[in-house]
């Protein structure tokens, strides 16, 4: 065992995690023991530089498509003051729309507006001012962004991120089908790779991703969507990490934590790529093949530590509510996974296609017969304007009837391929979807 890793034991043995204050004794302790890890491990520095480089990163999506796609036309990007927002309406604005609007809720600071955009506030989860302004603005291409974002939030604030990130959605895309707008471009989520889980944020991006695919399949409007994993230009990682090392310890999940990353900009041109590879009432999702080496939590800390010249305590607290320990194993296949996003499924993966940018990988969302889902989704909207618990569970059963459509159309040989991948069932989570598949196997029909 290296040094290393022999202070980081000493590190876990000091603080157990799941602990919400630490007492002073313990919190010198652990700044002594961070001071240690910082002298012996290498690269720290480098790690926090790579991280802080992504920002700068771009796709290279610059098709001349965009010139006939937005010129002249009414473009409204919801979310537009957000950071990823900031960065499209920049570049929508290049291609001469003759209209270019940023729907907000007026929270988001907006301290750099862009010229010619027009700047409004309405509140996505307010469906009557929502489709009056669609009345009036009539617009032919819509970027859906806004959104609740944070994992750890979405677990404190349950009913805000439901109604947001769900019956927003829903706003929207009524909003679009009422009022004859021509393509609807979504935002998703990596995590929306795991097909069911039992966090909140997770779970409100994956039925949106259900909600704006069955637009596509009414035929009103052309749908297309895009995986973001954690963009590096306003990282909530980092910026908690800063507001730790000010006022406390610095809480990581675990010792071992890599995570992917990438830049707004390409964030942004993601979502035109997606546009761009919009078909027929089938929504086709995309996602960035390379992301480059995931991030090393633990020494992109310490190199932060570094470079400020600070020494706080690093606590490794255990995984919080809204940030899952592991995926489910059977989504992960070595015979289709390599080669493609890692923002895309075992079961996905087996059905990417090329895009219009040579840099990013489409499939296409596909759920089987979802009716069980829409009276959750009625359901669901009953609990909210009861409580968050009421909320939760009533999410959870909407959660499993979407595990229940995605599952209905994937052939058995590949639902086999996954259930012979896990070999063991580490949490509730994954036991759900494993004996959802292997109902699956054994009879064909919902559980």
């Amino acid at each position: 065992m290296g040094e290393r890793t022999e202070i980081i034991r000493e590190m876990e043995a000091t603080a157990l995690p799941g602990q919400l204050e630490l007492d002073q004794e313990t919190l010198s302790r652990l700044t002594k023991l961070t001071s240690r890890l910082m002298g012996v491990t290498d690269e720290a520095v480098e790690e926090y530089c790579r991280f802080q480089q992504i920002q700068d990163r771009l796709l290279g999506f610059a098709d001349h498509r965009l010139a006939h796609w937005f010129g002249g036309k009414t473009v409204l990007v919801t979310g537009g003051t957000g950071c990823i927002g900031s960065f499209l309406l920049s570049i929508i604005a290049q291609h001469q729309p003759s209209r270019l609007i940023s729907v907000s809720r007026g929270v988001t600071p907006n301290n750099r507006p862009i010229p010619k955009v027009e700047y409004i506030h309405v509140d996505v989860r307010d469906q009557g001012s929502l489709n009056s302004l669609f009345e009036h603005v009539r617009p032919n291409v819509v970027f859906h962004l806004a959104a609740q974002r944070d994992p750890g939030l979405a677990e404190r604030e349950v009913l805000r991120t439901i109604t947001t990130n769900i019956f927003g959605t829903r706003n929207v895309v009524a909003a679009c089908e009422s009022n004859h707008v021509k393509e609807l471009v979504y935002a998703s989520t990596g995590k929306a790779f795991r097909l069911y889980s039992k966090e909140i944020y997770t779970t409100t991006k994956i039925a949106g991703e259900w909600l704006v695919s069955s637009a596509s399949l009414r035929g009103k409007v052309l749908c297309s969507a895009a995986r973001f994993t954690h963009v590096a230009n306003n990282s909530l990682i980092l910026n908690k990490i800063v507001e730790f090392s000010s006022t406390g310890p610095i809480r990581l999940h675990a010792p071992e934590i890599g995570f992917f990353a990438q830049s707004a900009a390409e964030s942004a041109e993601l979502l035109l790529c997606s546009g761009i590879g919009t078909s027929e009432r089938m929504m086709m999702n995309h996602a960035i093949r390379d992301l480059g080496w995931p991030i090393d939590l633990l020494r992109m800390t310490l190199g932060y530590l570094h470079i400020s010249r600070r020494i706080s305590p690093i606590y490794f607290c255990g995984f919080e509510p809204g940030y899952e320990d592991s995926g489910y194993r059977g989504l992960w296949d070595p015979k289709v996974n390599g080669d493609v996003s890692p923002l895309i499924n075992a079961f996905e993966a087996r059905t990417v296609r090329p895009s219009v940018c040579v840099a990013v990988d489409s499939f296409p969302v596909i759920i089987a017969d979802a009716s069980v889902a829409e009276k959750d989704l009625d359901e669901l909207w009953l609990a909210c304007q009861d409580n968050a618990q009421s909320a939760i569970q009533a999410l959870d059963r909407l959660a499993r009837g979407l595990l229940d459509g995605a599952l209905g159309v994937i052939p058995r040989v590949h639902l086999k391929r996954a259930a012979s991948l896990m070999s063991e069932i580490p949490c509730i989570t994954h036991k759900i979807i494993d004996d959802r598949i292997r109902c699956w196997l054994d009879s064909g029909r919902y559980l």
